[in-house]
């Protein structure tokens, strides 16, 4: 099972929506970079997850699939 591990982060305008930053530790542990995918899900509790393109093209041809039927 992963550390759970807690921080504060500020919230900061970008555009027109808002952000955070990751934390390096978290960015380096999950061998993410610049430009790669990240899947969000929220309801009272923000999740994040790597979202890799092999992972994204199956879920999309998924979604093509059932619009077909």
């Amino acid at each position: 099972m992963a550390k759970v591990r807690k921080d504060v982060r500020k919230l900061f305008r970008l555009g027109n929506s808002y952000a955070i930053i990751l934390p390096k530790e978290y960015v380096e542990a999950k061998g993410l970079k610049e430009g790669d995918l990240v899947e969000v899900i929220f309801d009272d509790w923000i999740h994040v997850a790597p979202l890799n393109e092999e992972e994204l093209a199956q879920r999309a041809e998924k979604a093509r699939e059932a619009l077909r039927t």
